[in-house]
């Protein structure tokens, strides 16, 4: 089973459309916009991509060390331990997300 979220943020620098696909036991996150990179996220793997803030471009590493969730219909979350690498700056990050069904006014 496939589940597909995306939205759009403001930034300082222009506007971030942010996708984020489960599937597999794995999770992607592809931003576009002011800041343009792909994650890949899958526990005890690595995934190589390049993290760009137009002008600039960054080779990065990121690494799964947890990759939880719970999903229904109705919404879930997504709790995810990884070890990023930027450049020469490695940086353990913590991202949980929350997902609820769109309330209809």
């Amino acid at each position: 089973e496939t589940v597909s979220v995306s939205y759009k943020t403001s930034t300082e620098g222009g506007t971030v459309s942010t996708a984020y696909r489960l599937f597999d036991n794995s999770l992607s996150v592809t931003r576009s916009g002011a800041i343009n990179s792909v994650m890949v996220f899958k526990a005890g793997e690595t995934h190589s991509s390049v993290y760009e803030i137009p002008p600039f471009k960054f080779d990065m590493t990121v690494t799964a060390k947890r990759l939880d969730h719970a999903l229904s219909e109705s919404g879930g979350k997504i709790d995810l331990l990884y070890e990023m690498n930027v450049g020469e700056a490695i940086k353990l990050c913590k991202m949980k997300i929350s997902i609820c069904e769109e309330s209809k006014v």
